[in-house]
C-alpha cells in the first residue's frame, strides 16, 4: 500500500468572478503539479478543475512534491489546502485492461470495468474512476481543514514518518517532528480555527513545513500578512484560513538569539495592536510564537526569551485574558512547559509595568 493526497485551490469561488483570473489559477495549478512530477518520479496525479489526487509508493517523495507545488503556487499568490494519508486511489479508466484484474480483486472494480468496457472506443466518454475507499479519508481530511495547510494523518507521523529518518521527540517542552535529511521536507505542528462565532475553537494538526531561503521567506510572509489583513476586512470567517499558515510557518523556523531583529518577529510584533485582529483568532499565532521562543531559547537564553515574550504581551490584553485560563489552550499549540514559563513572565511583566498581579 502506498500514500495518497488530495489538494484543492482555495478561493476559486471568488476567482471565478473574473474568468481570466480563474483560468490563471487552473493553469498555474496544473503547471505546478506537472513540474513537480518531472522532478519527483513515481507519483501519479489526476487533475480535475481546481482539485487533484496524487499517489506514490514513497511517502518522502509525495511530501517533497507537495512542498514544491505549494511553494510554487504561493509565489503566485495561490493558496492550497490538502491532505496526506496512507492508501491507494484504485484509479481506472476505459483503457484499463480488464484482464489485468485478477478474479480475487475487489468485485466492485470488476463491476465498474465491465460497465465502462463498452465505451473503450468511444471518444466522447473520458475520465478516471477511483475505486478505493481510501479516497474518502483523503478527501475528508482536506475538506474538514479550515486552513491553508496540507494536513498529515497523525498515524503517519507516529509510524511511517519516523521510519523515514525523522526524529520524533517527546520532551517536557513539546512533541515535535523534525527531519534528519536535507532532501525531505519536515513535518510540523499546526492547527486551524474551527469556528469564529463568539467562541473560537482550535483544532491541532500536522502540516508540511515551509522551507524557504531568507529572501523568499520575507516575501512570502509579507505578502501573506497583507492578504490576511485585507481578508479580515472583507470576511473574517475566511480570514481564519490564514492562521494555519502562520502557525506552520513559525514552527518551521529555528530561533536563535538574533530573532529580535528577524523579519518574522518584527512583523508579528508590529501587528499585536492592530484593531482588526480582535476576535479573529490571531492570538493563537502569538501563542505558537511564544511556544517556539521558549522551546528554542530556554534554558540557555531564559532572560532573553522572557524579554521577547514580554514585548509581545505588553498592551495585548487579549493574550493576557487567555492566560487567565491558560490550561484551556491546547498543549499541541503551547506546551505545559511553555505555559509555566509564560505565567512567570506575565506576572513579572504586570508587576513591573502595571503594579498588579494575576
Amino acid at each position: 500500500m502506498g500514500y495518497i493526497s488530495f489538494i484543492d485551490i482555495l478561493g476559486t469561488k471568488n476567482a471565478a468572478k473574473n474568468a481570466e483570473k480563474y483560468m490563471r489559477y487552473i493553469g498555474d495549478f496544473s503547471c505546478a503539479i506537472s513540474q513537480a512530477l518531472q522532478i519527483h518520479t513515481g507519483i501519479f496525479a489526476y487533475i480535475y478543475s481546481d482539485c487533484a489526487y496524487l499517489e506514490s509508493s514513497l511517502l518522502d517523495t509525495l511530501i517533497n512534491a507537495l512542498d514544491q507545488i505549494r511553494k510554487e503556487l504561493m509565489a503566485k499568490n495561490i493558496y492550497i489546502r490538502g491532505s496526506i494519508c496512507k492508501g491507494t486511489l484504485g484509479a481506472i479508466d476505459k483503457d484499463t485492461d480488464i484482464t489485468s484484474i485478477s478474479k480475487d480483486e475487489n468485485c466492485t472494480i470488476r463491476q465498474i470495468l465491465a460497465l465502462i468496457l463498452p465505451h473503450k472506443n468511444n471518444d466522447r466518454f473520458n475520465g478516471t474512476i477511483f475505486t478505493s475507499k481510501d479516497i474518502a479519508k483523503a478527501y475528508s481530511y482536506e475538506s474538514m481543514t479550515k486552513g491553508v495547510a496540507i494536513r498529515v494523518d497523525p498515524t503517519l507521523v507516529n509510524r511511517d514518518i519516523k521510519n523515514l529518518g525523522y526524529i520524533h521527540k517527546n520532551t517536557i517542552r513539546e512533541e515535535c517532528v523534525n527531519s534528519q535529511s536535507n532532501n525531505i521536507a519536515s513535518i510540523v505542528k499546526s492547527g486551524f480555527i474551527t469556528e469564529i462565532n463568539g467562541r473560537i475553537d482550535y483544532t491541532s494538526i500536522y502540516d508540511i513545513s515551509y522551507s524557504y531561503d531568507d529572501e523568499e521567506s520575507k516575501h512570502v510572509l509579507q505578502k501573506t500578512i497583507q492578504d490576511y489583513l485585507k481578508c479580515l476586512i472583507s470576511d473574517i470567517k475566511i480570514s481564519r484560513y490564514y492562521i494555519s499558515f502562520f502557525i506552520s510557518y513559525i514552527n518551521s523556523q529555528i530561533f536563535n538569539p538574533d530573532i529580535e531583529e528577524s523579519f518574522l518577529y518584527t512583523q508579528l510584533l508590529s501587528l499585536k495592536n492592530h484593531q482588526n485582529l480582535y476576535g479573529s483568532g490571531f492570538d493563537f499565532v502569538y501563542f505558537a510564537l511564544i511556544n517556539k521562543i521558549y522551546n528554542d531559547l530556554v534554558p540557555i537564553y531564559r532572560d532573553f526569551a522572557a524579554h521577547l515574550v514580554t514585548k509581545l504581551i505588553e498592551g495585548n490584553n487579549s493574550i493576557i485574558n487567555y492566560c487567565r485560563n491558560i490550561d484551556s489552550l491546547p498543549d499541541e499549540l503551547i506546551s505545559q512547559y511553555s505555559k509555566e514559563l509564560l505565567c512567570e513572565d506575565i506576572v513579572n511583566s504586570l508587576e513591573s509595568i502595571y503594579g498588579e498581579k494575576i
